[in-house]
């Protein structure tokens, strides 16, 4: 895997989801990461994400066992929180 100790705490969740997913081939398809942009900008939130997706995605087997595997970068600029509540519609009811 890649430096994920020293990667703040959301990317080091980041490179566990995909360790994760890695060693169960063929069991995920797509993988939403959603992530607020605090301070910074949607571009520069994103980029940083992306780095570190294709940083962990190196460090693993999935171009191979899973290639259809799409990873999709969610930013929000208010706290996603917030943003589920608002669009309660697309969540599923129940645990």
């Amino acid at each position: 895997m890649g430096r994920a100790r020293d990667w703040p705490p959301y990317d080091r969740t980041i490179a566990g989801l995909l360790q994760d997913i890695d060693e169960s081939p063929g069991h995920v398809q797509e993988r939403w990461i959603c992530i607020d942009s605090d301070e910074g900008t949607y571009e520069a939130r994103y980029a940083e994400v992306h780095r570190v997706v294709q940083a962990e995605l190196r460090g693993t087997r999935m171009a191979r066992t899973n290639p259809s595997l799409e990873v999709r970068i969610i930013i929000q600029h208010c706290c996603i929180e917030t943003w589920f509540q608002g669009h309660d519609g697309l969540l599923r009811a129940g645990p």
